[in-house]
């Protein structure tokens, strides 16, 4: 069955044919329009024989038959339509910043749910992420200012125990009188009275602390390392093309795949041969 436009009725037969070929390929098969219509037709008719035999005066076994031939194809038709929702999605995602795909592969009620789910995709991402490259410029600033932000929460805290330590430790000289030894002669004033400079631990503290933030806000302090950033690129293949070796090994891809390749063979592959589009 294809998009041909046969308006032939639908059997299990050709339920499970679709279902097998669907599973088979990557990409989405073509179907006519009123292919749902036409399976949910099938299978009422089914339900309609099911309950003129019940009303016989002797019901046949043919009921069981029919019974089981009616939940396979039911069986059947929602596997088909969770397997091609899969691939429609996947569709929507991949043309989220371009134009519409081809839509001529979808039934009626796909095409409607695939042109919404873009609609919807697209306004939520404008008004969540803006447009533009800037937002991958604003994420990074977010994660620089964020670690900058909990170094000073740290340095601080820091500070404020090396602060409560000076304060035990002078409370503790106070206390205790120092052990006598012999030093060097002191300088003596015109009074007479020995001259000795006091240097408070906690001045140094914050002095050290100063020139740590005036050597940080000048870059000369120790640079933050950043996580390198893989270089990959998502692209969607839109013709089939031979296959190629890369970084992860030999890549069989055909069209309406998504694959993660490294950025510069997806600028080659996309001017080269215009067969797959970069779309992030």
């Amino acid at each position: 069955m294809d998009g041909s436009g046969d308006k032939g009725d639908i059997t299990l037969t050709d339920l499970n044919e679709v279902l097998r070929r669907e599973q088979k390929s990557r990409a989405l098969l073509s179907l006519p329009l009123d292919f749902y219509e036409r399976a949910q037709d099938y299978i009422s008719s089914l339900e309609e024989e099911i309950r003129a035999r019940e009303e016989e005066v002797s019901p046949s076994l043919d009921i069981m038959e029919l019974e089981e031939l009616r939940r396979k194809s039911e069986r059947a038709l929602n596997k088909i339509f969770m397997e091609r929702l899969r691939k429609v999605l996947l569709l929507a995602y991949a043309n989220i910043d371009g134009e519409l795909a081809k839509t001529d592969v979808l039934t009626r009620e796909e095409k409607i749910l695939y042109e919404n789910i873009l609609e919807q995709a697209r306004d939520i991402k404008k008004t969540t992420l803006g447009t533009g490259p800037s937002s991958r410029r604003r994420r990074l600033w977010h994660r620089i200012t964020q670690k900058k932000r909990s170094r000073t929460v740290e340095r601080a805290e820091t500070l404020a125990e090396e602060k409560e330590e000076i304060e035990k430790a002078e409370s503790v000289e106070e206390v205790a009188p120092a052990p006598q030894t012999l030093e060097p002669a002191r300088p003596h004033t015109a009074t007479g009275t020995e001259e000795e400079p006091e240097i408070s631990r906690t001045e140094e503290g914050e002095e050290e602390t100063g020139r740590e933030e005036k050597e940080e806000e000048e870059g000369t302090g120790p640079a933050e390392e950043e996580e390198p950033l893989e270089d990959m690129a998502t692209i969607l293949v839109l013709e089939e093309i031979p296959p190629f070796a890369g970084p992860a090994g030999e890549y069989h891809l055909k069209p309406q795949d998504l694959a993660s390749i490294p950025r510069k063979m997806a600028e080659i592959l996309e001017k080269k041969t215009g067969k797959v589009r970069i779309i992030e």
